[in-house]
């Protein structure tokens, strides 16, 4: 093995460690370390790491072990990374790979199954520095636990000379975003990974390394690399383009602004009072239709080449106006605020599965095994949607296909929106398991 010390930031030192998941013949795991180093360039910066203050420098060094566990040294600080699997089959192998740049430090895991069937892997990743941290953050504040995905899927080790960010670098991180810690070290990792057979995958886990500093010297370091490199201007949320046609506003609006994406249409199936109107699915997607079509007509006459989103909320199942009253004559007077996410209550849960609802094998339940729903109001009749998420095989995944197929062939939309996106998204009680 070998430490190397960033000189330059075109300077990548790449060190891989591979290892089986299953023992090698002495019960040991077994692993090999391979080191290159591609040569600085002379006429590179320096390297050094700088903060808010760039009149001081910063280095540090990262070291990889035969285990894959990897030691990160800080001016006088040095923290250990090491990771744990969790898996169905010892038929796995496990490559490592560091990319050392001059500000951050790249983990790169890339797992293959050997298996002859599907594997499951759950990954955790534990960092520990060499004293009690002054404070730790996960997701961007001081708390001992946060499961479920996260917008800031970040952790930060905090100690008197020194701290050790860490960032979901890939898709599945920032979706299972997990961590917790228990004042001392840092877990984070993913909840679980589908690897069908023969295949591979990789992920990333991204480290900031810093010389003293504060929460938002990381943020800010982190912000550099994991900002947008493409925006697109859009338009979202407005009003119905009839009415602005009506007021003469909707030409000037769009030649005064460089949209290239329009979100302007209304919800399907979802939010906008047909339940309590007593319209069946079939009746308001008539409505739906005519008007969609005729706001599509009115926008694309002004601008031809804007891309026009209809709107979905992914995550919830609307229940009638009878399912709604029923299971709100069950809640407490007190509680019976409008509202998300609100978790039903055992009697509700009860009448709730006594329906024998198909719609039952999506809905996912929270650490107290709870459904959780939205209570809100339209044309003054209480109404409930339930959390519902489209997982494989679910009459939620074949619900959703039906809007995408309707906004698009039978609206004519140029895409979809979809707003919520999964509980992985929300701030709710995080749903952990199917019914």
């Amino acid at each position: 093995m070998k430490t190397a010390r960033i000189m330059a930031k075109s300077l990548l030192l790449c060190l891989v460690a591979s290892c089986s998941g299953g023992p090698s013949e002495d019960g040991e795991d077994s692993a090999s370390t391979q080191v290159t180093d591609s040569p600085p360039d002379s006429q590179a910066d320096t390297g050094k790491l700088e903060t808010g203050d760039t009149s001081e420098t910063q280095t540090y060094a990262a070291e990889l072990s035969d285990d894959g566990s990897v030691r990160i040294s800080v001016g006088d600080s040095t923290y250990e990374l090491f990771t744990e699997f969790f898996e169905t089959s010892p038929d796995w192998t496990w490559q490592r790979t560091l990319t050392q740049e001059s500000d951050r430090l790249l983990v790169h895991d890339t797992l293959t199954s050997l298996a002859s069937q599907d594997l499951g892997l759950v990954i955790e990743h534990r960092i520990t520095p060499p004293q009690t941290p002054l404070s730790v953050h996960l997701a961007g504040v001081e708390r001992s636990e946060i499961k479920g995905g996260s917008t800031n899927p970040t952790t930060l080790l905090t100690l008197a000379e020194s701290q050790l960010g860490t960032v979901a670098g890939d898709g599945p991180g920032w979706v299972q975003f997990w961590a917790r810690t228990n004042g001392q070290s840092v877990h984070t990792g993913l909840s679980g990974l589908h690897l069908p057979p023969g295949e591979s995958h990789s992920l990333t886990l991204v480290l900031y390394p810093l010389e003293g500093g504060d929460y938002w010297d990381f943020l800010n370091r982190a912000r550099q690399a994991f900002a947008p490199s493409l925006t697109l201007p859009h338009w979202d949320f407005g009003p119905s383009a009839s009415v602005w046609d009506t007021q003469g506003t909707l030409e000037a609006y769009l030649a005064r602004r460089d949209l290239q994406v329009g979100a302007a249409l209304p919800f399907l199936d979802y939010d906008n009072g047909w339940i309590a109107q007593g319209l069946t699915l079939e009746e308001q997607r008539e409505g739906y239709l005519e008007k969609t079509q005729e706001a599509l007509s009115i926008i694309r006459a002004v601008d031809p080449g804007l891309a026009l989103l209809t709107e979905l909320e992914g995550i919830f199942t609307q229940l009638t106006a009878e399912q709604s009253a029923e299971l709100l004559a069950l809640l407490p007077e007190e509680e019976r605020w409008s509202g998300y996410p609100k978790s039903m209550t055992p009697g509700q849960q009860a009448l709730l599965e006594a329906w024998e609802m198909p719609i039952v094998d999506s809905m996912p339940l929270n650490d107290e095994g709870q459904v959780s729903y939205e209570l809100y109001v339209r044309d003054g009749a209480s109404l409930i949607a339930l959390l519902t998420y489209p997982e494989s095989d679910t009459l939620a995944l074949d619900n959703f296909r039906d809007q995408v197929r309707f906004s698009l062939e039978d609206v004519g939309a140029d895409g979809i929106f979809v707003d919520g996106g999964g509980p992985q998204t929300t701030s709710c009680k995080v749903p952990v398991r199917m019914v």
